[in-house]
Parts: C-alpha cells; structure tokens; sequence
C-alpha cells in the first residue's frame, strides 16, 4: 500500500511538472520551443513561403480571433490544411503558444492548454 502512495505522489509530481501546472509562475518556453519545432515542421510551409497558399502569422491574423481557446478551436478543426485534425491535442496547444508568442500576446507564465485557453485574450 505504501509503495503504491509512493508511487502515485511520484507520478503526480511528474505530471504536474510536465503541464506546468497552468499559470502558476512557471516559463512556458518549452512549450513554445515545441510550438516553433512543430509550425517549422508542419505549418511554415504553407505560412511562410512567398505564394503560399495560407497568410502569414500577423497580429492582425492573430487578432480576428480575440481568445487563444477560438485560436486554437480554427487550427485544431483546419490544419494543416493538407490533412486537418491530425495533430495530438498537445500538439496543436504548442503551435497555437508559439503563434502567440511571436506577437507576444501569450503571458509568459502561462502553459497554454484547454484548462488555461480562456485566460489569454487580448480583446479589452
């Protein structure tokens, strides 16, 4: 029984470092670091090629959004737009930090995820 408390402690401690337990103070550059792998991989080359076929991430594409949650809700359902719904949830959460990132529009204490989402908006 001990070794089985034991265990789930360790393994709650893990989980809580690895989602970075929402806005708590923790630096969310990991994630974003994940983000920009991932939009380099799976999103630059329809986003950042002159005569690509999506717009560029600009504050004013960032901005018709108005929530990280509605962001994400667009990027989750459409993209990539060659095979739409193929990313992990995580996933999608990293690229949609990184997309906010570049325009800082992503608190710096914030680990983006369903459970935060609806913290970042940038509409007053």
């Amino acid at each position: 029984m001990m070794l089985r408390s034991l265990f789930l402690v360790g393994l709650s401690m893990v989980a809580a470092a690895w989602l970075g337990c929402g806005g708590d103070g923790e630096n969310n550059a990991a994630q974003i670091a994940a983000g920009q792998a991932l939009y380099t991989q799976r999103c630059a080359y329809c986003h950042e090629v002159d005569g690509a076929i999506g717009p560029r991430i600009t504050p004013r594409i960032l901005r018709y959004y108005k929530t990280a949650r509605s962001l994400y809700n667009y990027v989750q359902l459409a993209m990539p737009y060659d095979a739409p719904a193929t990313l992990t949830e995580q996933e999608y959460w990293d690229i949609v930090a990184y997309m906010l990132s570049t325009e800082s529009l992503l608190p710096s204490d914030v680990r983006l995820s369903a459970e935060t989402a609806d913290e970042v908006s940038w509409v007053r």
